[in-house]
């Protein structure tokens, strides 16, 4: 079974209160979802979850400004205008960084 089939047996023991009929087979579905999570939380990567409308916002210390990754720099803005200028696709398609 794939990691949705997983989740939704896990959604639907618990929408069919197998958490007080049934715990042990709750608590299978779930560990056998978690383990196919954690194997495709490893299989994922930046670009998958930027095409996949996966991103968002990080919190970094004041001191983070300035960072590299993968070859580029990028600069955090901290603010709330900082989190709604990461929305616009521009962002990352454009070589221009979201500053202080």
């Amino acid at each position: 079974m794939s990691l949705q089939g997983w989740r939704s047996k896990t959604q639907e023991g618990l929408r069919n209160n197998l958490d007080k009929t049934a715990p042990k087979i709750l608590i299978d579905y779930a560990s056998k979802w978690f383990d196919f999570y954690k194997q495709w939380e490893k299989e994922d990567d930046w670009e998958r979850a930027f095409k996949d409308n996966r991103m968002t916002v990080r919190i970094a210390s004041d001191e983070s400004k300035k960072f590299d990754v993968k070859g580029h720099s990028v600069f955090l803005n901290a603010t709330v205008q900082g989190a709604l200028q990461t929305q616009d696709p521009a962002v990352f398609l454009e070589k221009r960084c979201v500053s202080r």
